[in-house]
């Protein structure tokens, strides 16, 4: 699933990202944006799924920044 389909679906939360992130900012972010996600309440699923990036990822990106997520979400 792609973005903007992951969005689509999404809508509410996910949808006012779209309309935050300016168009054509990729992964990896910066530690800010990272834990901005985090503050509003987005998991590392969430997170990587908006990315269209796997969860291993959003966590190596959260551990080497050293922000801490409080729910991890399915890593699987």
């Amino acid at each position: 699933m792609n973005r903007n389909t992951f969005s689509m679906f999404g809508g509410g939360l996910l949808g006012e990202l779209d309309k935050s992130f300016i168009d054509g900012v990729s992964w990896p972010i910066d530690r800010g944006s990272l834990a901005a996600l985090l503050d509003i309440g987005l998991n590392p699923q969430q997170i990587a799924q908006y990315f269209s990036v796997t969860p291993v990822e959003v966590r190596r990106l959260l551990e080497s920044t050293g922000t801490a997520a409080t729910d991890d979400g399915d890593l699987g």
